[in-house]
């Protein structure tokens, strides 16, 4: 959202409610915070008013959610998108922009990098809700002529990220270094994942709102890592070392996933800048500033 709004774009933010938002980060910024069900189609339908393009972000699952939760996935979020591309239609909406997950969308692949036409098996009931949306968004628009552009994001990272949702190894294990607590490690630790920093996925998001286009596009940064290569980074970076504890592995998580950006590269005319170590240095000062903030306002 701070990407757009330094180029001077009026946004409307939708969120359920205030606490998943920081409204203060973006004072001085032409932005509007309305708050509300997703459910609610007639909520939507107000919300839509005078926007001409939208970002969907909206998920109640994290990657390790458990199957059951997928229920409320359907009611929360799937059904919903069907109901927000055809208020889309309605309000005059141009582009659809439906931020997906690379990370969990394809599974395990034999291949990699991973290319966009590679079959989607997610393992986890993350991945198959991003993979049902996918499809939901692709077909609806298509009926009702609203442009939509998916964005497979690889595992994000960077300022912003908040670490008590235990989502995000980077994050996580950053406020684990803070507080001294156990961080820890699901499997052996030679997983491997593609790490893109948070400026990058909002710089695409961007490109895909600008570009006369649609289509699917993985959001990468082409490069894997494994688990221990980077909590060695995180280490170096800090100066701190990490105290890990060994979980047994999740049949929701796959041993590889790298992701070729080449697409997004031709087409979009995006590539990442920020290597990961650059990132991780970024996201220590923010963790650290945020860590004073907290102890100032007690």
């Amino acid at each position: 959202m701070q990407r757009l709004t330094r180029d001077s774009v009026s946004i409307r933010v939708l969120s359920r409610n205030k606490v998943e938002l920081r409204p203060s980060c973006f004072s001085g910024y032409d932005t509007e915070f309305v708050y509300g069900d997703f459910s609610d189609s007639r909520f939507i339908e107000d919300a839509l008013i005078g926007v001409h393009q939208v970002v969907h972000l909206i998920s109640s699952l994290s990657p390790s959610s458990p199957v059951h939760e997928g229920k409320n996935e359907l009611v929360s979020t799937i059904f919903p998108t069907i109901q927000l591309v055809e208020s889309c239609a309605k309000a005059g909406v141009k582009r659809l922009i439906y931020v997906s997950s690379g990370g969990t969308v394809y599974g395990n692949q034999p291949e990699s990098p991973i290319q966009e036409d590679a079959s989607m098996e997610p393992v986890s009931i993350y991945g198959l809700s991003k993979k049902i949306t996918e499809n939901y968004v692709r077909f609806c628009a298509c009926k009702v002529n609203v442009s939509a552009t998916i964005l497979r994001v690889a595992n994000p990272f960077g300022p912003g990220q908040d670490p008590k949702r235990r989502q995000g190894i980077v994050a996580v294990a950053m406020d684990c270094l803070l507080k001294k607590q156990v961080f820890d490690i699901v499997g052996d630790g030679s997983a491997i994942r593609d790490y893109l920093f948070v400026e990058d996925v909002s710089d695409a998001i961007v490109r895909a709102l600008i570009a006369d286009i649609h289509g699917t596009f993985n959001v990468s940064s082409g490069i894997g890592l494994s688990i221990i290569e980077i909590l060695d980074l995180i280490e170096s970076v800090t100066g701190l070392s990490l105290e890990k504890r060994w979980l047994p592995p999740r049949v929701t998580d796959v041993a590889s996933n790298v992701l070729s950006n080449a697409l997004a590269r031709d087409v979009l005319g995006w590539s990442p800048t920020t290597d990961v170590k650059s990132g991780i240095e970024r996201t220590w000062g923010w963790i650290q500033g945020e860590s004073k903030n907290a102890i100032g306002e007690a």
